[in-house]
């Protein structure tokens, strides 16, 4: 269940290995450093008010009237705050304490440990300072005091500091991050070039030792892929000569002799042999000689349609749009032809479709034919397989033509996939990847 809301790239997935730790820490100290921390220093702060405006009180409540105002000028002067004496009968004290916070309830203690009068405190009725009314025995003493005496802003500099350092942290960790994890997108988009087919080009080894070793192991792999494709080549193109060579001189000696219906027969077989080791030929040689190039999909699939129409073969074919791939175009060719001969050979109506998605390509070719049974539908895409065990050249092929198409479907980093088509005949359908 979590995998699922996991993120899926490496660098995400190790950004959040630092992220969470991160957030947990801070989350703790700041929880520690305002439980504890600011719960001292908050009754420090409250204390040292709390005595200030007691000892007044107490200088002022045992004071003659006489001097009272010069008890409260000086402290004024002394304390910086603000002082009035208000008659008994000019006001009434208020009775309901307004505690709304850890400073107004620590206020209230201190106050109340401090004062042997009734008060009254509230902190939040001026947005600069912190009101208290104490009653003495001849009137109310009512004062004034900046709010800064009771908070402290360095608190708020220190958490402030604490989130900004680590932001500041996991940027640059995020930038060293990317710059570790670049040869790595590298070699994954390297190796799913070669899984296509195409060009991967040469990587240059980067990061750290594990990662340098990755790239040097995959150009190792990469080389030999390449030396063992050429050396095939080679070999099938010596197999090609060597084998053409003799059907060719066998072809002319017939031709050279009189007409009569073995000869005929014997030419036939000939040029069915010379098809056969064709077909043997470009299944095993495969497409690793054409260079890969941007294909229009609706621009090849009326070329092809176009040229089954000339062999006397009509395809509905109904377009989706314009869309491009990466690909060997003679290769795809080949590969959507041997799908559409392969139902023109057995079926009466062959449709062939494209949709166009966010990733990739579908193109269906259905048919209205005898179709295969689904057990058999992989079998058939094995090397020289039939249904017709016989290869009876009547009905065309020598078990190669599915073979050939999936190869090239998997060259390009798609598949081929073989269903019941709606029409009730056979469905294939090619997916290439955008």
């Amino acid at each position: 269940m979590i995998k699922r809301f996991l993120p899926r790239s490496l660098f995400t997935r190790t950004l959040l290995i630092l992220l969470i730790p991160t957030v947990l820490v801070q989350i703790v100290t700041t929880y520690v450093f305002y439980d504890r921390h600011w719960e001292t220093l908050a009754r420090r702060l409250t204390g040292s008010l709390g005595g200030d405006i007691a000892y007044v009180a107490h200088i002022l409540n045992d004071a003659p009237i006489s001097m009272q105002k010069n008890i409260l000028e000086k402290a004024e002067q002394d304390l910086h705050m603000q002082f009035d004496f208000v008659p008994l009968e000019a006001m009434e004290l208020p009775t309901a304490p307004q505690i709304n916070s850890l400073v107004d309830q620590l206020l209230y203690e201190e106050l109340d440990q401090r004062l042997d009068n009734q008060f009254y405190a509230t902190v939040n009725a001026d947005p600069d300072r912190v009101k208290i009314i104490v009653q003495l025995d001849n009137g109310f003493l009512i004062v004034y005091a900046n709010k800064k005496r009771l908070f402290s802003y360095t608190t708020r500099l220190v958490i402030i500091w604490m989130v900004g350092s680590s932001v500041l942290l996991l940027g640059i960790a995020a930038i060293f991050l990317r710059n570790q994890i670049r040869p790595i997108r590298k070699l994954a988009i390297a190796a799913e070039k070669l899984g296509k087919g195409q060009e991967a080009g040469d990587l240059k080894p980067s990061g750290s030792i594990e990662i340098r070793q990755a790239t040097a192991a995959f150009g190792i792999m990469r080389d030999r892929i390449r030396r063992q494709i050429q050396q095939r080549t080679d070999m099938l193109s010596g197999i090609s000569h060597d084998l053409r060579t003799p059907l060719t001189r066998l072809k002319l000696e017939l031709a050279l002799l009189p007409s009569s219906p073995d000869i005929q027969a014997m030419q036939g077989d000939v040029d069915e042999m010379r098809q056969m080791v064709e077909t043997y030929l470009d299944f095993a040689r495969g497409d690793a000689e054409e260079e890969s190039q941007t294909v229009s999909i609706p621009d090849l699939l009326d070329e092809i349609v176009r040229d089954f129409a000339r062999d006397g073969k009509q395809i509905q074919y109904r377009p989706d749009g314009a869309v491009e791939i990466s690909g060997r175009r003679n290769a795809l060719k080949r590969c959507i032809g041997n799908l559409l001969g392969n139902a023109c050979r057995y079926a009466k109506n062959v449709w062939i479709t494209a949709e166009i998605g966010a990733r990739g390509v579908r193109i269906e070719v259905s048919d209205d034919g005898p179709g295969i049974p689904p057990e058999m539908r992989e079998e058939v895409f094995k090397p020289f397989r039939r249904l017709d065990d016989s290869r009876n050249s009547e009905t065309g092929g020598v078990g190669l033509g599915l073979s050939i198409a999936r190869d090239i479907a998997r060259n390009h980093g798609g598949d081929i996939t073989l269903d019941k088509a709606k029409q009730g005949g056979l469905s294939a359908t090619l997916y290439l990847p955008l």
